[in-house]
């Protein structure tokens, strides 16, 4: 018969502690996973809490980026307000310039008339001539003059437009830039207080190893039930039961701790199973006092016939029909007298 004997199942007491020493190895690997989760944790908080700061620092410095590109939309925009004035003051020239030519010319035509009206001297109208005709070039000149002046400063006005909207451009990028980086940098500090959750739950919940029984948990909060922590000295996990530390395991030295006052490798006796059981066995004194002494011939009559499962009426005798059934049956039905008394013989 088998005795639970705790971790480890049934069976002789060696074997338990076998079982119970391999659970044991098995809290205690698992605790040292668990240990090595904790460390690997806390190691990616730090590479979190680092990419934390330089995502910081870079949004930080798109930060100023963006602010350095407004600055510079805002001059390109004043540069193109002014190429805009400077433009239009140059097209107010050349107009200017044309209505003088315009001007020019119709004087040295009425000078060219008038001379030739009043001296008729051909060398002297020549003189006119060519006094008006270069009046004329000169006012053609500085019409065309006037005209390259108005077209270069539109294109200016024109790139310098396009360098605001550029710089406008270039400023809006810089401002996603910033945001994009401020929200690196949320997430990784997000990472690395969840990182820090996890190991600080883990830490709460597996102590490490010491040398004693501590009171608190590691962040001298109190102790959670069902905290573990391996005893150094002892090498022996134990869990908190919320009131005491209780044994995880068997110690890993293979032995149960005692039994019926022995410890060791113990090995089970009878009286350790009548202990347990609390009864005392049977003996040889107890046949025919307690327990009915076996008799061959009475085991092979009830072998041999089939009993009533009813008892009869008062004077009715048993009576068997010659195949092992046995019937109740009155004196007044064929049965003698002398059977019956044969009968009451042998059953009573």
């Amino acid at each position: 018969m088998a005795i639970y004997r705790g971790p480890g199942g049934a069976g002789d007491a060696t074997a338990d502690a076998t079982n119970a020493s391999a659970l044991a190895e098995q809290y205690a690997d698992a605790a040292a996973s668990s240990a090595a989760t904790a460390t690997a944790a806390s190691s990616n908080a730090a590479t979190a809490q680092t990419a934390a700061e330089a995502a910081q620092s870079a949004a930080e410095t798109a930060q100023t980026a963006a602010e350095l590109a407004e600055t510079n939309a805002e001059t390109a925009a004043t540069a193109s307000q002014t190429a805009q004035s400077l433009a239009e003051a140059a097209q107010s020239y050349a107009e200017t310039a044309e209505t003088n030519a315009e001007t020019a010319e119709t004087n040295a035509e009425t000078a060219y008339t008038n001379t030739l009206a009043i001296f008729g001297d051909a060398a002297a109208v020549a003189a006119a001539v060519t006094a008006a005709e270069t009046a004329e070039t000169n006012a053609e000149t500085a019409e065309t003059n006037a005209e390259t002046a108005a077209t270069n400063a539109s294109n200016s006005a024109t790139a310098a437009a396009t360098s605001a909207t550029n710089s406008a451009n270039s400023a809006t990028a810089s401002a996603n830039s910033a945001t994009a980086a401020d929200n690196s940098a949320t997430s990784a500090a997000n990472s690395v207080t969840a990182a820090e959750a996890v190991y600080d739950a883990f830490d709460d919940r597996y102590l490490g190893s010491k040398s004693s029984a501590p009171s608190v948990d590691n962040d001298g909060s109190a102790l959670l039930t069902g905290a573990l922590y391996w005893n150094s000295t002892g090498n022996q996990l134990y869990v908190w039961d919320g009131s005491a530390w209780d044994e995880a395991a068997f110690n890993t030295t293979g032995a149960v701790t005692s039994f019926n006052t022995r410890s060791g490798a113990i090995t089970l006796t009878s009286t350790d199973v009548t202990d347990a059981l609390t009864f005392t066995p049977l003996g040889s004194s107890d046949i025919g006092v307690s327990v009915q002494a076996y008799d061959s011939n009475l085991t092979s009559f009830v072998s041999t016939f089939t009993l009533p499962v009813t008892d009869g009426t008062n004077g009715q005798v048993l009576q068997t029909d010659g195949s092992g059934n046995l019937t109740f049956l009155s004196p007044s039905s064929g049965v003698t007298t002398g059977k019956a008394i044969a009968m009451a013989i042998v059953f009573g």
